[in-house]
């Protein structure tokens, strides 16, 4: 843990072999696994997650979920899902591995089955955060269903007032869509304030001045 926390992290490895050596278990396992993965060693990393067994249910959905996340970054978005099927019947009650799942599902485009995960019980809740509302707003958006869309993205916005991808998001899909042009304009711009190297953003704020007739600033944010 102190090699660790001073970035020392191949000796941190080393000790929890050792230790893993003595006795194997699945804490040490996933220590291991994250170890690895602070150090930049993937594929090492991915070995360790995969090597944590079920005896613990909590432990081995978290295991799974950190090697769906490397799977994901490695552009294997297929692979990346199919873990995090597995941690969620580990941990069926795992608010943190549903929201995850959902997300996974929208990069796939399989945004109905998502649409079922954020409105089931576990996250459609009393006190959901922002991130639940924005995912569902996404999902409802990706299959069209614009007026339910815009209410979550709005809630989404009202719970995260200085998230720049959330203003982004609403303001891009009230540009985009002809609906409040103007609204959806100043959106992208608080959005553009918070973060002025996002790309996306400038993007959107582009094609809003495009939406409104100045082409001429259009042109230059482009």
């Amino acid at each position: 843990a102190q090699a660790s926390a001073e970035r020392g992290h191949e000796f941190a490895a080393v000790y929890l072999r050792l230790s893993l050596n003595l006795n194997e278990t699945p804490a040490s396992q996933l220590a291991l696994g994250q170890t690895l993965d602070r150090a930049g060693l993937s594929a090492a990393s991915r070995t360790a997650y995969s090597r944590v067994g079920t005896e613990d249910p909590v432990l081995y959905a978290t295991a799974r979920a950190q090697l769906a996340a490397g799977l994901q970054e490695e552009g294997r978005p297929e692979d990346a899902l199919a873990e995090l099927r597995r941690a969620a019947e580990a941990a069926p009650d795992d608010q943190r591995i549903a929201l995850m799942l959902a997300g996974q599902l929208m990069t796939v485009e399989k945004n109905a089955e998502a649409l079922e995960i954020l409105n089931g019980p576990l996250l459609n809740r009393e006190g959901q955060t922002a991130q639940v509302h924005f995912l569902r707003g996404a999902a409802y958006e990706a299959l069209d269903r614009v007026p339910e869309a815009e209410a979550e993205l709005w809630a989404a916005v009202q719970a995260a007032p200085e998230d720049a991808d959330m203003l982004n998001y609403l303001g891009y899909l009230w540009v985009d869509r002809d609906l409040r042009v103007q609204q959806g304009a100043e959106m992208i711009q608080r959005a553009l304030t918070l973060e002025p190297e996002n790309g996306n953003i400038q993007d959107s704020l582009g094609w809003a001045q495009y939406r409104q007739g100045d082409y001429s600033a259009a042109v230059d944010s482009l």
